[in-house]
């Protein structure tokens, strides 16, 4: 017997931008009466496809570039439709990655991708490529724990603006480049004794890499480095800053934006219009005079109609969302 749909990825833990994106789907969909059934990535590849032979419509959510060209030369063979997600600038890999996302890009059903610059190198390839938002809001009440919220009340009483900084893991790019640029934003706030940092590291490894290289972290850099909510550490702080030497879509910077934070970040990628971009932490410097006394929700970010839409044209489930 065969079954619709099946969505493929991993849940928290860990805390990241892809899992929470795939936790926030799910709980969309259980909210919304769609149909679905989901296994995590954390099962033997055996056991994931045996189970993608029951399903006709297969939802990848997955950053491994060796995994999902697999999946993808599977499913083409078996003539599955494969959704894949790529959480991710496409062409950030080295030259065999990039190659292996090319071919996925090509033999799957829909990619999806989650900015211009993506867009305009999956479309060469497949013109059925979607560009769709990865931000899905909060479906359930997020909050900090209540050692968090008093570590934060202290804070906000000792500085002028409370900024925060998020990573998912201390990882480097292709060139060997620090990804979350956390360390250089560290050597910045050694010259704003006036403001915090909060750097959201949830992994903990960040906090783990500091203290075995012996870094010099001054008394206005704080680390919360176990698992957290970052959208309701967002909603304490000033300002949200995104150090990234490439990136996909940034949940944290929709999550950011939603809620009314003033976003920085870097312009290595398509950012929305309300993020104040910069190439050099000297431009950053210069943005973070202006923090204080922002406030602008912006609310069209999300990208779960356009996914309900694409649900629709697969013929999944009946929806009234129309395009606007």
């Amino acid at each position: 017997m065969k079954y619709s749909l099946l969505i493929l990825g991993t849940i928290p833990p860990p805390v990241g931008g892809v899992t929470i994106h795939v936790k926030r789907l799910l709980e969309f969909l259980d909210k919304n009466s769609i149909c679905y059934s989901f296994l995590s990535l954390k099962k033997p590849l055996g056991e994931i496809l045996l189970t993608v032979l029951r399903y006709n419509v297969v939802h990848l959510h997955c950053s491994n570039v060796y995994f999902r060209c697999i999946l993808s030369v599977f499913c083409f063979l078996l003539r599955k439709k494969l959704i894949i997600t790529f959480h991710g600038n496409i062409g950030r890999y080295n030259r065999l990655g990039n190659i292996l996302d090319y071919i996925s890009v090509c033999l799957i059903h829909i990619p999806i991708v989650l900015n211009e610059s993506s867009f305009e190198k999956s479309i060469r390839i497949n013109k059925r490529t979607r560009l769709i938002s990865s931000f899905i809001p909060p479906q359930q009440n997020e909050v900090l724990a209540e050692s968090i919220r008093v570590q934060l009340n202290r804070l906000r009483h000792e500085y002028v603006s409370l900024c925060s900084t998020n990573a998912f893991a201390f990882a480097l790019d292709k060139d060997r480049n620090e990804i979350y640029g956390i360390l250089a934003l560290i050597e910045l706030f050694k010259t704003r004794s006036q403001d915090c940092l909060i750097i959201s590291d949830p992994s903990g490894q960040y906090g783990l890499h500091v203290k075995n290289e012996q870094i010099n972290v001054p008394s206005n850099v704080i680390f919360i480095s176990y698992p957290h909510s970052y959208y309701a550490l967002l909603k304490e702080v000033d300002c949200m800053i995104r150090n990234t030497t490439t990136d996909g879509d940034a949940l944290s910077i929709k999550e950011a934006l939603f809620i009314g934070k003033f976003v920085c970040a870097t312009n290595v990628v398509d950012r929305h219009s309300e993020v104040h971009t910069y190439h050099t932490l000297k431009e950053l410097n210069s943005l973070l005079d202006s923090v204080k006394d922002y406030s602008k929700e912006i609310k069209d970010l999300s990208g779960e109609k356009e996914l309900l839409l694409l649900y629709k044209e697969l013929s999944l489930y009946e929806t009234n969302y129309t395009r606007s």
